[in-house]
């Protein structure tokens, strides 16, 4: 029994050390800051029926807003008056006011086309980032690290359960030397050794699929996080290229 138990507590303290060894997660760098006054403020709200977007923001930003608003909105509708571009489309279904500070834009589900929703979906995207001033690059290199983060995780998550495993089989290689020192005159001994064995092999089985159980949930969230993450890399670059796109139209222009 002696022998038992130093092999039990070898396993623990092998097992807790080993898991101690693997080094943490590094912190996710800062988004550095945008190169201009990106001092602005937001507000979306969204319902089935209606889309109101609010926006503040430096008046360096007005030219570009303005510009994309008009190469996805078109002069249909618009009108000019010094600084202020008022928007009005299919009966009024969509407004949209802009002035050298500020962006309002509303828009009724269900009196607009399908087509002029859409647009206007396209565009309040497209305004997020070209109001707030922020890289998108910086986002999509960002969103890749927690991916490959993620990634990481599982592949810890299955070593430690490997490692488990293997000292689990150890102990019971050991356990069952033990019984065959043990059955050459000791078989009252034996036979209650092996039901300690028989007892400690169940619970190791019950820590093991609990333990595996863990891991199932840890993938799972894991894999539905990676998921997120993929389709926010994929919006990202999409909107990416879309600016790309934009700016070199700019400078053709």
């Amino acid at each position: 029994m002696k022998r038992l138990i130093q092999i039990l507590l070898l396993t623990i303290i092998t097992t807790a050390a080993y898991a101690q060894s693997e080094p943490p997660t590094p912190p996710e760098p800062p988004t550095p800051p945008a190169p201009e006054n990106t001092s602005s403020s937001i507000s979306i709200n969204k319902s089935d029926n209606n889309l109101r977007f609010k926006a503040k923001f430096d008046k360096s930003r007005f030219d570009k807003v303005k510009a994309l608003l008009i190469d996805k909105l078109g002069e249909d509708g618009l009108t000019i008056n010094g600084d202020t571009y008022k928007w009005s489309q299919e009966s009024d279904a969509f407004k949209g006011t802009l002035t050298n500070r500020t962006l309002n834009l509303n828009l009724d589900y269900s009196e607009a086309s399908k087509s002029l929703a859409n647009q206007v979906d396209e565009v309040m995207s497209d305004l997020k980032y070209a109001i707030s001033n922020r890289n998108l690059e910086v986002e999509v290199e960002r969103s890749q690290r927690k991916l490959e983060r993620a990634q990481r995780e599982i592949e810890r998550a299955k070593r430690e359960v490997e490692r488990a495993q293997r000292e689990i089989e150890r102990a019971k290689r050991e356990l069952k030397r033990e019984l065959e020192r043990k059955q050459k005159g000791q078989i009252s001994k034996v036979k209650n050794l092996k039901e300690k064995l028989e007892k400690r092999k169940i619970e190791r089985e019950i820590v093991m699929k609990e333990r595996k159980e863990e891991l199932e949930q840890r993938k799972e969230v894991i894999k539905k996080r990676k998921v997120e993450q993929k389709e926010t890399i994929k919006a990202l670059k999409k909107e990416l290229e879309k600016l790309k796109e934009k700016e070199q139209k700019e400078k053709s222009n």
